[in-house]
């Protein structure tokens, strides 16, 4: 069985990559959830694999009041395989963050793919904790800058910024629609969603386009169709609604909190 086009395997091995890196380096305690992520989502055929790995830190720096709790940032393996490294606690601020935040991190769903992505592994508590911050996330209008951000890509950008900016949108748009987070859209890898309440034809042939060009590993589509297209998935999120989401945010701090007691 291969999922995003790499066997088991070798995601294994990454995975196996990552908890060495975590250990050798002194990043954390143990990881409790491990997610493929990069542009590999989207059906990239070039792009190397990566894993996002939410990890426990050590007690000490839990409970030092003095402790910054940030994302620990890319770590590159000796294989070439990129590992972002992100403490429970830095990945929960950065939901606080992402509708204030305009960044590729972003943009390539850091904060979304824990909640909505097929994980490589993920603890039991942790499936728990990324579902309720998926609502927070719904709640707190979290995708406002990121479509900011879309607006201002124009004829001038490189074909790889407009096509990823395309792959981001669609999987947007899909998850707002259906509530499906089906970022991949390369039919060797995975079932495609369509688009679906679109009357504009022309829109659907771009598409089909998108999916071909993203499936062959091509980018040869007319920049003039894909900003037809992405202004009208941009569109198509107007009115972006935003609320405090006190009740989630609240939820969602006791679960982090208890899980974490329960580990000390």
């Amino acid at each position: 069985m291969k999922f995003l086009g790499v066997s088991n395997d070798e995601w294994n091995f990454i995975a196996e990559e990552a908890e060495s890196l975590l250990i050798d380096r002194g990043i954390g305690q143990h990881v409790i959830g491990l997610y493929p992520s990069g542009n590999r989502i989207f059906g990239d055929i070039n792009a190397i694999p990566e894993l996002i790995c939410i990890y426990i830190d050590t007690p000490h720096k839990l409970l030092d009041p003095f402790e910054e709790h940030s994302i620990e940032g890319y770590h590159t393996t000796q294989n070439g395989h990129n590992i972002l490294f992100c403490d429970l606690f830095a990945w929960i601020k950065k939901l606080r963050d992402v509708n204030q935040t305009q960044n590729s991190m972003v943009r390539k769903f850091i904060h979304l793919i824990p909640s909505m992505l097929a994980a490589q592994y993920e603890d039991e508590q942790l499936s728990i904790i990324t579902s309720v911050a998926a609502d927070y996330l719904e709640d707190y209008g979290w995708d406002f800058p990121q479509i900011a951000i879309s607006k201002k890509i124009n004829d001038e950008t490189n074909i790889d910024e407009l096509i990823n900016d395309a792959c981001y949108l669609r999987a947007r748009y899909i998850l707002k629609t259906q509530n499906i987070f089906a970022p991949c859209i390369n039919i060797n890898w995975d079932t495609i969603e369509i688009l679906k309440d679109i009357s504009d034809k022309t829109i659907i042939e771009i598409d089909e386009q998108l999916i071909y060009s993203m499936t062959k590993g091509k980018k040869d589509i007319e920049k003039t169709k894909l900003n037809y297209y992405r202004k009208y998935l941009i569109d198509s999120f107007s009115p972006i609604i935003m609320t405090e989401s006190k009740e989630n945010k609240s939820k969602l701090s006791h679960l982090v909190k208890n899980y974490l007691l329960s580990l000390l």
